[in-house]
C-alpha cells in the first residue's frame, strides 16, 4: 500500500533527479545494450555530456577490454555479459576510457532491472578508484626502496603486534 501510494507520488522526473544527485556514477541500458539514463556523476567522471551517451552503446566506448586498444569485444565485456544473461555482476579493480582518451581506474556493479518479471534492461553504478591505485602504487615504490635499503645496510627488522600476537621478521634478521 505504501509502496502504491508512492509510486503514484514519486514519477519518472523525480526518480531522474533524485539518481542525478547521487554522488555516485550511475547510468541504465536498456536490452540492446543502449544507454536510457546516465545521471550528473557518471557524466562527469567519464567526462561526456548526457546526449553523447544516450541512445548509445557507451560501454564500448569506454570500457578497456585488451591491452591493444579500447575495444568492447562481445565475448569478454561484462557489462554486455550480465545484460545478456540477466544476472548481476561486481568488477572491482577495470579500467575505463574518458572522452578525451585518458584512462580512469573504476569499480562497478551491474544489476538487471526487472519489471513484472520481464528483464528490461541493466543499471551500472561505478566509483572512480583512480586515488586509491595510486595510493596503492605509492606504497608499493615505498616497500620496495625501504627492503633495498634494509639490504643495503644489512639490518634486520623484528615487530611484534601487541593487539594480535602475531611476529614480523626480515630476511635480514635471519641472516644476521
Amino acid at each position: 500500500l505504501a509502496s502504491a501510494a508512492l509510486a503514484g507520488y514519486w514519477g519518472a522526473e523525480e526518480l531522474a533527479v533524485t539518481l542525478n544527485s547521487v554522488g555516485t556514477g550511475i547510468w541504465a541500458l536498456d536490452l540492446e545494450g543502449r544507454c536510457a539514463f546516465i545521471n550528473q556523476a557518471a557524466c562527469q567522471t567519464l567526462s561526456y555530456a548526457r546526449e553523447e551517451c544516450l541512445g548509445e552503446k557507451i560501454q564500448c566506448r569506454i570500457h578497456a577490454g585488451r591491452r591493444d586498444g579500447w575495444v568492447c569485444p562481445k565475448e569478454t565485456c561484462r557489462v554486455h555479459s550480465a545484460l545478456e544473461s540477466g544476472s548481476a555482476a561486481q568488477v572491482d579493480d577495470d579500467v575505463f576510457r574518458r572522452h578525451d582518451g585518458t584512462s580512469i581506474a573504476v569499480k562497478y556493479s551491474v544489476q538487471p532491472v526487472v519489471v513484472e518479471g520481464r528483464l528490461r534492461g541493466s543499471v551500472i553504478s561505478m566509483a572512480d578508484i583512480t586515488a586509491r591505485k595510486r595510493a596503492e602504487e605509492a606504497l608499493r615504490k615505498s616497500d620496495e626502496w625501504f627492503t633495498f635499503a634494509q639490504n643495503a645496510a644489512g639490518v634486520g627488522i623484528f615487530d611484534r603486534d601487541l593487539r594480535t600476537g602475531k611476529t614480523r621478521v626480515s630476511e635480514g634478521q635471519f641472516r644476521i
